[in-house]
């Protein structure tokens, strides 16, 4: 399964690469991510029968322009959900949008327009930092604004470093141990999905100390601390 650790969660409604893989058949969970993805995303869940469909990834961050300039105004993302909110409570569970900044009132904003919170079974959350107490305190306080469903952590790394690529191995290993060991013991998270699998090599300075193998499919030092995780 190495081969497929970068694609149990992907930017898109379709299964990347072989259809066939072990991942594929069974724990590969689709993304509606953007307003293009919606169509292709109901025929997956009426045609597929997902157990879960996650929705608006970043929809408060523009990565051409920067933060501040939205994918997607929460009014009009509103707007979009409403094209899927029917296939809500069938066989398929949806997960709630991540932000890239946790704190956006983007959410608060959405659900008031939306009348859909009800339809999501969880909410989502993208964190990157080095500072483990920063993990925890965001968490803590989305939780508190958001207290009645659990929290999937779907995009976490020691990004943000300063210089960036600078953290070393052996914290590497210490903030994942430190997060998973939070998430554990918090009694409101419910999933946390390490970045990355494979390496990256698209140039993202928040994934360049964290991959758990390199391009070549050979172990980092990550990868016996991530095996080592006991999450039961």
């Amino acid at each position: 399964m190495i081969k497929g650790l970068d694609n149990w969660i992907t930017f898109g409604p379709d299964i990347p690469g072989n259809a066939t893989e072990g991942q594929a058949a069974t724990a590969f969970i689709p993304m509606m991510a953007f307003e293009k993805d919606v169509t292709r995303a109901k025929d997956i869940i009426n045609n597929n029968h997902p157990e879960w469909m996650l929705t608006f990834n970043e929809p408060d961050h523009k990565y051409d322009i920067g933060p501040g300039s939205p994918t997607m105004e929460a009014a009009y993302a509103a707007k979009v959900i409403q094209q899927v909110k029917p296939l809500a409570g069938g066989h398929t569970k949806f997960v709630a949008p991540a932000t890239a900044d946790p704190y956006n009132p983007w959410h608060e904003n959405f659900y008031a327009a939306c009348d859909c919170q009800n339809m999501f079974s969880a909410y989502n959350v993208h964190l990157y930092t080095t500072d483990l107490k920063k993990v925890n305190k965001t968490l803590t306080d989305f939780h508190t604004r958001f207290p009645d469903k659990p929290i999937w952590l779907t995009e976490i790394a020691p990004g943000m470093a300063n210089p960036p690529c600078s953290v070393p191995w052996d914290a590497a290993a210490d903030f994942m141990r430190g997060v998973y060991k939070f998430a554990k013991e918090s009694g409101f998270i419910d999933r946390v999905f390490w970045n990355s699998g494979n390496q990256l090599l698209n140039g993202d300075t928040n994934v360049c100390n964290s991959w758990l193998v390199d391009a070549g499919l050979q172990p980092s030092p990550l990868l016996d601390v991530y095996a080592s995780i006991d999450c039961s």
